[in-house]
């Protein structure tokens, strides 16, 4: 094989491996609580797993990120019917909130998001009125249902 031809060679192999996703800090997801699927829910919704899964290592995206992920979680949370859920997130231990989001971050090398997802909600009595002429119930929409 020429001189050249493995230089080529060489150089497209770096090319391919430098194409492939790496995972710049590791993501970890507790969930306690819920139906089956909740957990692939809560790692679809999260911002910083989709970070991880693209290779970031900017620490205060990280960081963003995390503390977004807190509004994001608990509303797919209050969305699918549960209230009073809690959600920790922790960049190498610390808690994401109480974190400042103007002091530099250099790295962040472990991420672990902990979720309670909470009781589920259920209509105790469920009674609307007065109700129009022609109006079509609401499925679901009774006493005892999520």
């Amino acid at each position: 094989m020429s001189r050249m031809l493995k230089q080529i060679l060489r150089q497209a192999a770096i090319s391919l491996l430098l194409c492939v996703p790496v995972h710049a800090f590791d993501v970890t997801f507790r969930v306690s609580g819920g139906e089956e699927g909740f957990a692939d829910s809560i790692r679809s919704a999260s911002l910083v797993q989709q970070l991880s899964a693209s290779g970031t290592e900017n620490g205060q995206e990280i960081l963003a990120a995390a503390q977004a992920d807190y509004g994001r979680l608990v509303a797919l949370l209050y969305n699918e019917g549960r209230f009073a859920p809690e959600v920790s997130i922790r960049l190498d231990g610390r808690e994401a909130s109480g974190m400042s989001a103007v002091t530099p971050i250099a790295r962040v090398r472990e991420v672990i998001i902990s979720v309670t997802t909470g009781p589920a909600f259920r209509f105790g009595r469920a009674e609307i009125s007065p109700l129009a002429p022609e109006t079509v119930e609401t499925p679901g929409f009774r006493t005892g249902e999520p």
